[in-house]
């Protein structure tokens, strides 16, 4: 059965209520989206829901509804008006629900069909998106599970998650090459040896030049040993003050990789300083340096519009009570970013639903929409103080996601 959506508009806001019933095992999804054109209140933890607002807004939203269907990225038309005033269209989910990959897919082709978009950004590093590249053009999927098998022990490693490239890879293969979407990371290299290899896969096959094969076989050879932190520092800041040394060097021996090799190598040594970091500190400067690396690689794209799906305190355009400056924060209000004001942030909120336990694979109950009025009103009042954004707030029955078996990939 479709989704179902209410829509509304008041002055700045417009409001979307989706209820669907989806495949067997993930029931009913009901969803609002919230999309304010202008500035709301600030951070706070206000109940609004008893107030006339929330009693008219309840009102409308029972009796306005209209169909949006999953198998059909047409159906969400009612996000036509944020298409041309924007250039990156954010989306932030709780980790490990099986439905994620099913909204972001949907607007994923939504996004690509009606905006044009030419990049996927999603909350990835860029040695992992640089091999889904490769996945998408060639559609080896012994190198898919390879990089898949590095997530064992996160929220990432999940079948849906899997089967979504899968589905991108199907998806690009029905467009002409010019409309192929690709895949740009700008997240921290989690994964030290899916970073490492992927170094591996860009070096020349010819023999490094003299001056720099010390400083490069340092580092490519740690991929076969069980190296620490601190040694993975120690190779890494040796090839950067060997790239320092002698760049033009590095530069004729890499070719059209060098920004590759040169981008890799920091970002593997802002990962272990973001490792050695505990709490709200690790994500203050982790965001930090996702912002940093965006605006890095943004100068090597060809022009084009941008879409992704992260954890949802990433997309936050302004700083939530925790004080951390979110990525996306940074993103839609810096004076030197080149998407300010030009950025749409997507939110789902989840109610009776479970999620995969990390550990196990096992389902746990999740929901951080208890009560629907009042968690709508809440998140509304609490949720930053955006420029420019979308608030969609998910209201799910579903299903976690299921944890990546040795037969998963048929």
């Amino acid at each position: 059965m479709p989704i179902m959506i209410v829509f509304r508009r008041t002055l700045n806001t417009i409001i979307m209520l989706f209820s669907a019933r989806l495949r067997p095992l993930q029931a009913v999804a009901f969803v609002i989206i919230v999309l304010f054109f202008g500035m709301i209140a600030g951070c706070s933890s206000t109940d609004l829901s008893g107030t006339a607002e929330a009693q008219e807004a309840r009102a409308f939203t029972a009796q306005n509804t209209q169909a949006l269907d999953f198998n059909n990225p047409g159906s969400a038309m009612m996000l036509e008006s944020v298409i041309a005033d924007n250039d990156f269209f954010m989306t932030g989910e709780n980790h490990s629900v099986a439905l994620n990959e099913d909204v972001n897919f949907l607007l994923l082709q939504y996004f690509h069909q009606r905006a044009g978009i030419k990049y996927c950004v999603p909350e990835f590093s860029f040695a992992f998106c640089e091999f889904i590249n490769l996945y998408l053009d060639q559609g080896d999927e012994t190198m898919l599970r390879a990089l898949y098998d590095q997530f064992r022990g996160t929220a990432a490693y999940h079948k849906e998650g899997f089967e979504f490239w899968r589905k991108l890879r199907a998806y690009n293969q029905s467009l002409a090459p010019a409309q192929r979407i690709r895949v740009v990371g700008t997240d921290i290299e989690h994964q030290h040896y899916t970073a490492l290899r992927y170094l591996r896969t860009i070096l020349p096959a010819t023999p490094a030049p003299a001056s720099i094969s010390d400083a490069l076989q340092g580092l490519t050879m740690l991929f076969a040993t069980n190296f620490t932190s601190a040694q993975l520092l120690q190779r890494c800041q040796a090839l950067r003050a060997s790239i320092d040394a002698h760049r033009a060097v590095y530069q004729q021996y890499m070719g059209s990789n060098f920004f590759n090799l040169d981008f890799l190598v920091d970002n593997l040594i802002q990962t272990i300083d973001v490792y050695s970091r505990s709490g709200d500190d690790f994500n203050r400067v982790r965001d930090n340096y996702m912002y940093s690396n965006f605006i890095r690689i943004y100068p090597t794209l060809p022009k084009g519009k941008m879409y992704g799906e992260w954890g949802r305190n990433h997309i936050y355009q302004t700083r939530a009570n925790d004080n951390i400056l979110w990525n996306g924060s940074v993103l839609a209000t810096a004076v030197n970013s080149p998407v300010r004001g030009r950025m749409i942030s997507i939110a789902y909120i989840y109610q009776n639903c479970s999620l995969m336990n990390r550990d196990n694979g096992s389902a746990q109950r999740f929901d951080d929409y208890s009560s629907p009025e009042k968690a709508l009103d809440s998140f509304i009042a609490a949720s930053l103080t955006p420029l420019r954004r979308i608030l969609c707030v998910c209201r799910l029955l579903c299903v976690a996601n299921r944890r990546l078996a040795d037969t998963c990939c048929g």
